[in-house]
């Protein structure tokens, strides 16, 4: 019976999803990052080394293969993850995108509508009805703001840099950031953060000093709401690229799916703005949707302001 394989590859985990020719999903597993960006060459090809080794006996029934990872975003990317999985002696049909177009085949059941993540990073997608990809953020951890992990821990770092210097109010974020790191004092956050090789996952796992907090903090309230308002304002090109406000948008990422003070306030704001949009957590995650994505033999010939971006014919 043939497989098929969706993987999901993110900067802190890979979720790798093995199904029928139905999409419908047999099993799953995780193995660490696959972002070239985030993660060293080395460190990726050895997580694509660790999925190679969890499917060696079922190698010769996959018939598709689909790689949907974070920062694939250039021809050069979708060269670089081609070459991999090739490298590990793999020949037959492969599809490698973004990890959102798989987020968005998963959480909206198909490419339709459009999606917010909130992950390490962050970006909002949709399909316009001549299958034109419409983007929004996704530019980096580094630039990006909104609901980000990185984005949201990196202003609760800030917050608790101003209340030890005495210029900002104090703040249940600092405690909480403290007992994160296991550190007593600020100097100590700020030595781990720089001083402790701490990884992108790991500091936007710092995040959760936010999201914990916001529940009865003001200044990790107002944070949240700033996140939550940048959020919304992604989807205005979107609503103006497809002529319309009645569409679903499923909210993806860990930072929507766990801190449930985020997920609320950014509801709050959509349904306000727009009263007929349809947010909603994913239908399927991301993995199933890069598993439908291989399944289903997709072409993806999609472009972006008449350009090429990854995600071509299945070869």
């Amino acid at each position: 019976m043939e497989r098929y394989v969706g993987i999901d590859g993110g900067g802190t985990k890979t979720r790798v999803s093995v199904g029928d020719a139905q999409g419908a999903e047999l099993r799953s597993f995780t193995v660490g990052s696959t972002n070239h960006h985030s993660s060293s060459a080395g460190h990726v090809k050895n997580s694509v080394c660790d999925i190679f080794k969890a499917l060696e006996g079922e190698l010769p029934s996959i018939a598709g293969i689909c790689f949907a990872g974070a920062g694939v975003d250039t021809a050069r990317d979708e060269a670089f993850y081609t070459g991999l999985f090739r490298e590990f002696g793999y020949q037959k049909r492969l599809l490698v995108c973004s990890d959102g177009l798989a987020a968005l085949a998963g959480s909206n059941g198909g490419l339709r509508g459009a999606i917010l993540i909130a992950g390490t990073g962050s970006i909002t997608l949709a399909i316009a009805e001549d299958g034109t990809l419409i983007r929004a953020g996704g530019w980096g951890y580094r630039t990006e703001g909104c609901c980000s992990g990185y984005a949201l821990a990196v202003e609760g770092i800030k917050a608790a840099g101003l209340e030890y210097d005495g210029i900002g109010p104090k703040t249940l974020i600092t405690e909480r950031l403290k007992a994160l790191l296991r550190t007593s004092d600020f100097p100590g956050i700020i030595d781990a953060v720089y001083n402790g090789a701490m990884s992108n996952g790991e500091i936007a796992a710092l995040s959760r000093a936010v999201t914990e907090t916001c529940g009865e903090d003001e200044v990790a309230r107002a944070i949240v709401d700033r996140a939550a308002e940048e959020a919304l304002d992604t989807l205005v090109p979107v609503v103006k690229r497809l002529g319309r406000d009645d569409f679903d948008v499923g909210l993806c990422g860990g930072v929507f799916e766990n801190a449930v003070h985020v997920r609320q306030a950014v509801i709050e704001k959509i349904n306000k703005r727009y009263p007929v949009m349809k947010p909603h957590l994913p239908y399927f995650n991301a993995g199933v949707g890069a598993l439908r994505l291989a399944a289903g033999n997709i072409s993806l010939n999609i472009t972006e302001d008449g350009q090429h971006v990854v995600g071509g014919p299945i070869s």
